[in-house]
């Protein structure tokens, strides 16, 4: 394949934004809070359209939170969610909520985030994220205590194995 020449990446940029018009009407909720968008769609002169799927979301960063993907979440708001139930654990869905609804209105937008939806959507993505990693076979923990090559068995084997590698010395 070769590459576009110029006159020719000229003339592509200018049908894709002479044929640019608003497509579906989103919901996109990320860590600067909600925004209202329109989903791209690109009219060809052949008469087909191309209108953004659901793959293509996902591949971009983006968690549906309905089936027709009304709402969507930017998935690195999920991972900031995860980390921040890690670090701090006491803080509430609804504190984060508040939080990302304060961001809105700090920008200069307006609307409500649903609470419940954030977090059934944050279940399925850390549901799907497992099973994909499961099946991709992603060993995060490796159990050196539980090498082919043990010579003995103990009931804190991790822990005194952590002990032995703080420890300085040879």
């Amino acid at each position: 394949m070769n590459p576009l020449e110029e006159n020719d990446a000229i003339f592509l940029a200018d049908v894709l934004l002479d044929d640019f018009v608003e497509g579906k009407e989103v919901i996109l909720i990320g860590i600067n809070g909600r925004y209202n968008l329109f989903l791209p769609q690109i009219n060809c002169t052949c008469g087909k359209t191309w209108s953004i799927g659901m793959g293509d979301l996902a591949e971009s960063g983006y968690w549906p939170a309905t089936v027709n993907f009304e709402t969507l979440y930017a998935v690195d708001l999920f991972t900031t969610y995860e980390d921040l139930k890690i670090t701090a654990p006491g803080m509430s869905r609804q504190a984060f909520v508040s939080m990302l609804e304060h961001r809105t209105k700090l920008f200069g937008r307006s609307g409500k985030i649903c609470g419940d939806t954030l977090q059934k959507s944050f279940l399925e993505w850390t549901h799907a994220t497992f099973e994909v990693e499961r099946l991709s076979q992603v060993q995060h923990f490796q159990c050196p205590s539980c090498a082919p090559s043990m010579l003995a068995v103990a009931v804190d084997g991790n822990r005194k194995l952590y002990r032995f590698k703080s420890q300085p010395g040879p």
